[in-house]
């Protein structure tokens, strides 16, 4: 019942956008996704749905093709109280799971130019909601350590680059699920900034230092 429910607003959406067969530009949360992964959505989960056209979609351009209209989709916000740390099926990261994707952190955080002159090190502790799109809710992101804004930052820049997920499964519907991951930032001694070569050290060490493990 839920699935028809969303796919005859989808329905009426897209006739209304363009009578031509060409597909709409879906938007779902500020953030562009399929068809395929628009009939994944929940219709409970749905706040609002708006059907833009002509001049009125011109403020998506930069997401898209909006020649055929954009449908914006708003979710609802997950409160403290839907958060899930497990479910029947958890979600996978790029066929993998959580462990697949500490891997790929590794592979794409890099050590921010103005904590290595600094010579600040530390251990991040984030923890983040993949929703029931598949995507890492970036408005609930939350650091439990004092390593500070810089390499706060630089965990936010990757985590905004993150790959969709395969949603968690709960009673067959695609769930919440929210995880807490720490990630060590450590300058190895033999790249240690030296004071009286700071730059040189630092644009040397820019292009090797990533972050050099996680706790277990």
């Amino acid at each position: 019942m839920k699935q028809f429910i969303i796919t005859s607003l989808l329905l009426f959406a897209t006739i209304a956008v363009s009578a031509a067969e060409q597909e709409p530009l879906y938007v779902v949360n500020n953030r562009v996704v399929s068809k395929e992964a628009l009939n994944k959505i929940n219709p409970n989960d749905i706040e609002s749905m708006m059907v833009l056209k002509d001049d009125s979609a011109q403020q998506y351009v930069e997401l898209g093709d909006t020649s055929n209209g954009v449908i914006i989709i708003t979710l609802r916000e997950e409160g403290e109280a839907k958060e899930r740390l497990s479910a029947e099926v958890m979600p996978e990261f790029m066929g993998g799971d959580v462990e697949t994707f500490r891997r790929w952190l590794m592979q794409n955080i890099r050590y921010p130019q103005e904590a290595l002159e600094q010579g600040k090190e530390g251990t991040v502790i984030v923890k983040f909601t993949v929703g029931a799109d598949g995507y890492i809710n970036q408005n609930r992101l939350n650091f439990f350590d004092k390593c500070g804004a810089v390499l706060h930052d630089e965990v936010i820049r990757v985590l905004a680059k993150s790959p969709q997920w395969t949603p968690a499964r709960e009673d067959g519907e695609a769930v919440a699920v929210t995880f807490s991951v720490p990630i060590v930032f450590a300058i190895p001694k033999e790249n240690k900034i030296q004071e009286s070569d700071a730059k040189l050290e630092v644009e040397k060490s820019i292009e090797n230092i990533v972050v050099v493990g996680f706790d277990k």
